[in-house]
């Protein structure tokens, strides 16, 4: 179903987003949109959400800080 493929899509999303951000922990929401192909506030959204599951932390400032993954 279209609920499934969202689901998936978004977990696929999420997967990627981690793998970037272990990458390059100072990586953007700008550059993460464009490795990935989806729009900054999607990003922002999925952010959110891993945020709120304790995968991913933000450790200083928006600008200048960087991030924490913990998986």
């Amino acid at each position: 179903t279209i609920k499934n493929q969202v689901q998936k899509s978004s977990q696929e999303s999420s997967q990627e987003i981690l793998k970037l951000m272990i990458e390059d922990k100072y990586i953007t929401t700008k550059r993460i949109s464009q490795i990935i192909g989806i729009t900054p506030r999607a990003i922002q959204k999925i952010i959110k959400k891993l945020k709120d599951q304790g995968y991913i932390k933000r450790i200083g400032a928006n600008k200048g800080g960087y991030w924490e993954v913990s998986i």
